[in-house]
């Protein structure tokens, strides 16, 4: 054989050693650490960047959260994929931001037979899959004679359950519920919809795998996260005594208003104005730490992830309008709120907990968000090019749990009524869309993470370069999502 060929054969046989050894890599993170994770996605809704005593509250009481960022990997610049719910929780499911899908508001469209689904995924490789809390990705209520339903959603046409879209178990609501007695019509506050006055019912029902609606007088009294949490404990322990693994989707209604509490949550903070807020999380964070003793007792904690996050950023105060119940989150330093494209509505608190493949406590401070979650996932289950609705906006962050990643080389582009942003590692641009005409502007959130100096005017090639990719962006989520809703405007 002659040298040439020699040297091809040796370069072939070394790409594929490679090749070999990386996809190895990848299988073992999961498989060598004792077979493949349970896997528990937990997600807060409205609440903040500073709702939790880890990042700096000195008032919230979230212990069992705190004993998670400090075991676990805590991430300190991690957002939601929008600044409203049900896009954010399109892009947990899909990898996909929800404007390729149609959701790209709080209640318009739903998740269809043709996406791809993390629960159809985890399904397909053997895993119980159970959602519990709010759905937000379609009706439940398919003739429209129980639920309230709000927003340009209709029944029959946006009917788009849960126990449609790869989930065994179900144990969810459509929207929000109330906080504390999830059925009933707060007794304080405007919340619209005159049935509610009518019937003094909230309107947004629980329902099960079967499509039927859970009666009022079946344990949905007091503490919501508790109510949720005594249907997830119960398919924990089943799924612990089965040969396959679990995946859990746990979605609280918490902090999102109606935010009610009650007995000794707001004995606790007695004397807050914010006591119900307050009062809520702690129910919330006691609920996890509660699941988390449970999978102690069962032995599987140690292979067990579980991934928390929240949807979006705290919501702007409206006790004008709600009273006690109007929501008194904290997006700690940040600018702005929920329904804005500043860091307050985006930028959210997120920890990972996986003990038995990631030992150590760290703290990841590498952009990444929500749409990462599925391709992640993926990835750690040794499968990284696994099906998936295309194109995909996430990527997996798997390298930087690892320690192999600390700078995101993809940017992200998140849009909302009439705002759009768009971010890389160092810079974020934030633009008018649609009828804003806002003078565009730009950020360095390296040096300037609390959005304090655009500095537009000083990097107008940074501004032109950054618009055009926005605009390429928006222009190929609407390609993607066709007539299942309006398209997003283009920057201004």
């Amino acid at each position: 054989m002659n040298k040439r060929l020699k040297s091809t054969s040796f370069l072939i046989r070394l790409t594929l050693s490679v090749i070999l050894t990386a996809c190895f890599a990848v299988r073992s993170l999961a498989e060598s650490a004792g077979g493949r994770p349970n896997i528990i996605l937990i997600l807060a809704d409205d609440m903040g960047w500073g709702d939790t005593g880890y990042n700096g509250n000195t008032v919230q009481k979230t212990p069992f959260l705190d004993k998670m960022a400090a075991e676990g990997i805590r991430f300190d610049r991690f957002y939601s994929a929008s600044t409203v719910c049900a896009p954010t929780r399109a892009s947990i499911m899909t990898g996909q931001n929800g404007a390729r899908l149609g959701i790209s508001h709080w209640g318009s469209s739903h998740v269809q037979a043709s996406d791809i689904l993390i629960s159809e995924f985890l399904k397909g490789k053997g895993y119980a899959t159970g959602h519990f809390g709010k759905w937000h990705l379609g009706l439940l209520d398919k003739e429209g004679t129980h639920d309230f339903i709000t927003g340009p959603r209709k029944p029959g046409k946006d009917f788009s359950p849960p126990w449609q879209n790869g989930f065994d178990v179900c144990f969810s609501t459509e929207n929000v519920a109330p906080t504390w007695d999830p059925m009933k019509l707060p007794d304080q506050g405007s919340w619209g919809q005159k049935k509610r006055y009518e019937t003094g019912l909230w309107g947004n029902n629980y329902w099960n795998q079967k499509g039927k609606m859970i009666d009022h007088n079946d344990n949905l009294s007091g503490d919501d996260s508790r109510i949720i949490m005594d249907r997830v404990i119960p398919f924990v322990k089943e799924q612990a005594n089965e040969p396959n693994p679990f995946f859990a989707y746990v979605c609280f209604h918490t902090p999102h208003t109606p935010t009610v509490s009650g007995g000794k949550y707001l004995e606790m903070y007695d004397g807050h104005a914010g006591r119900h807020h307050y009062g809520a999380i702690t129910a919330m964070d006691e609920q996890i730490g509660r699941l988390r003793q449970t999978l102690r007792e069962l032995g599987e904690d140690e292979n067990t992830l579980i991934w928390f996050c929240s949807d979006n950023g705290a919501a702007e105060n409206k006790s004008d309008k709600f009273g006690d119940y109007g929501g008194f989150g904290s997006n700690g330093p940040y600018r702005d709120w929920k329904g804005s494209m500043y860091e307050g509505g985006i930028r959210v608190p997120s920890l990972l907990f996986y003990p038995k493949v990631f030992k150590k406590h760290e703290v990841i401070d590498m952009p990444c968000n929500t749409a990462d979650m599925f391709p992640t996932l993926a990835a750690l289950l040794g499968d990284p090019d696994a099906e998936r609705s295309q194109p995909q906006d996430g990527i997996s962050i798997l390298p930087a749990l690892n320690g192999e990643m600390t700078v995101r080389n993809s940017p992200m582009g998140f849009a909302y009524s009439q705002n759009a942003a768009w971010m890389t590692e160092r810079y974020k641009l934030v633009v008018g869309i649609g009828g804003n005409k806002a003078k565009p502007e730009l950020y360095d959130m390296i040096e300037d993470p609390y959005e304090k100096r655009d500095i537009a005017d000083q990097h107008p090639e940074q501004v032109a370069e950054m618009k055009a990719a926005l605009g390429k962006w928006i222009q190929s989520c609407n390609e993607s999502c066709g007539d299942r809703y309006k398209p997003v405007p283009m920057p201004n």
